[in-house]
């Protein structure tokens, strides 16, 4: 069922206990910058930000708390390990985000 909220297209609730932090509030009001949200099939949630101009990102996940941040080089995580559908996801936006290939 799709519903309408003000002025929003997206929105994602957390679905991951307290002890992760309180999940970022991402809004997309800078110019030039890619947002993108996965949720796998455990139902662990992904933010990923993209400065296109810099192509340089930041990755943050409810299961590894949200307040960690995970520099995104090259499409590629620093000192992470992501499940295959996960990798799948940041390939995917990376190549969006950038318009090159991880």
């Amino acid at each position: 069922m799709i519903t309408t909220v003000a002025s929003f297209v997206f929105h994602a609730d957390n679905v991951h206990v307290g002890e992760c932090g309180p999940p970022p509030n991402v809004v997309n009001d800078q110019a030039n910058t890619y947002h993108g949200y996965f949720e796998n099939e455990h139902g662990e949630q992904w933010v990923l930000i993209v400065d296109r101009a810099t192509k340089r990102g930041i990755l943050r996940g409810g299961d590894s708390g949200w307040d960690e941040e995970y520099e995104i080089t090259d499409g590629r995580p620093s000192d992470l390990v992501l499940s295959p559908s996960e990798q799948a996801w940041l390939k995917s936006c990376w190549h969006a985000a950038t318009g090159t290939e991880a």
